[in-house]
């Protein structure tokens, strides 16, 4: 952070890291900070400028609801000498400023140049934002008369932080972290390194990979990604295509990957289940919402039909039955096979009645 070239109370007015809820609301001009007014709101104020209510040195303080006045009771924490060598800052240097916050431990934490300045516990998320954690988040500055040149230049923020990631199993990703002397990666499985800012991550299995980043004041910050590993598996199933029909089924059950899942056989079928096969092999090919593929095979058995073709001497056989004075002729026919076995139908009677008399002497 650069405060400027003209020191405590000569330039005005200071820099605000200000959480709000308020969008692109803006505050107060000149002792306001720009962040004056602006609720709800947690903020830290880096004021190079004495107004009434403002200690006699160039300080940080850490207050809500856009009021920057230290006597109201909305100071949560300070306000102390922001260099505590130097209490005329500016002094047209950079100067390393770290805030930290830390959800599990609900501390707020303000480093200058390595040095803890400011620390604040406290429910900000109930307390101040009525249990909403989503906030608006950046800096402000504000000035009346005075004038100064104040700049930020950002290192590390949560713009740029690792974000969770889909990919097909065997596909690389790569994860890049920022504002840090060194970096640690863990776990160690699926990187190609665990130290540097950029490493190469091809898990097998879904991981979530954090990354300890020091920066040059040996504090430590943690960023965290999830690489969710889409790898589909198939189990396939079939039933038998009986008597020479294409009477067989093939299925497939679809899991591991990214639901919903798409499915194409041999043949054009594009359900889980094929229908209508004959006896053979038929290849299924699958694929889940982020497009990653697999591939199975299903033998789908049969039973042979009974006759490839009928002789000329089955389709009809003669069962004469002689009664007295007449006979019956019954005719049989090889129809069909019925499941699990081969059957034989009658699928025509025919009655004769002989026409002769027989003579008695």
């Amino acid at each position: 952070m650069f405060l400027g070239t003209k020191s405590y109370s000569v330039g005005a007015d200071g820099i605000c890291f200000a959480f709000q809820q308020q969008s692109t609301s803006i505050g107060s001009l000149g002792g306001g900070l720009g962040y004056g007014g602006i609720k709800p709101s947690i903020a830290v104020e880096f004021d190079t400028y004495q107004n009434g209510w403002d200690p006699g040195f160039c300080h940080t303080a850490i207050e809500q609801n856009g009021d920057v006045d230290h006597t109201t009771g909305n100071t949560l924490a300070g306000p102390v000498q922001l260099d505590p060598a130097n209490p005329s800052l500016p002094d047209g240097n950079w100067h390393n400023m770290e805030i930290i916050w830390d959800p599990i431990t609900k501390t707020l934490k303000v480093y200058y140049d390595c040095g803890l300045r400011l620390s604040y516990t406290g429910d900000i998320i109930n307390n101040i934002f009525s249990g909403n954690p989503n906030v608006y988040w950046g800096f402000t500055a504000g000035t009346g008369g005075a004038e100064n040149l104040q700049e930020v230049c950002l290192t590390h923020s949560y713009l740029n932080n690792l974000r969770d990631t889909l990919v097909c199993n065997g596909n690389p990703v790569t994860l890049t972290s920022s504002g840090g002397a060194t970096y640690s990666w863990a776990p160690a499985a699926g990187l190609n390194t665990n130290t540097g800012a950029l490493v190469v991550a091809t898990p097998t299995v879904t991981t979530t990979y954090t990354v300890s980043i020091t920066n040059s004041c040996g504090l430590v910050s943690k960023d965290s990604a999830t690489i969710r590993v889409s790898n589909t598996v198939l189990t396939p199933s079939s039933t038998t295509a009986t008597c020479g029909n294409p009477n067989g089924t093939a299925s497939v059950t679809a899991a591991g990957g990214i639901t919903p899942y798409t499915y194409s056989w041999t043949g054009g079928q594009t359900t889980t289940t094929a229908t209508a096969l004959a006896q053979g092999s038929y290849t299924v090919t699958s694929k889940d919402s982020l497009g990653c593929q697999a591939t199975a095979v299903e033998v789908v058995p049969g039973t042979p039909a009974l006759f490839d073709s009928i002789p000329p001497f089955i389709p009809s056989v003669a069962c004469p039955l002689v009664w007295p004075l007449h006979s019956m002729f019954i005719s049989f026919e090889i129809e069909s096979c019925s499941a699990g076995g081969w059957a034989i139908i009658a699928t025509a009677v025919t009655l004769q009645l002989l026409a002769s008399v027989i003579d008695t002497v």
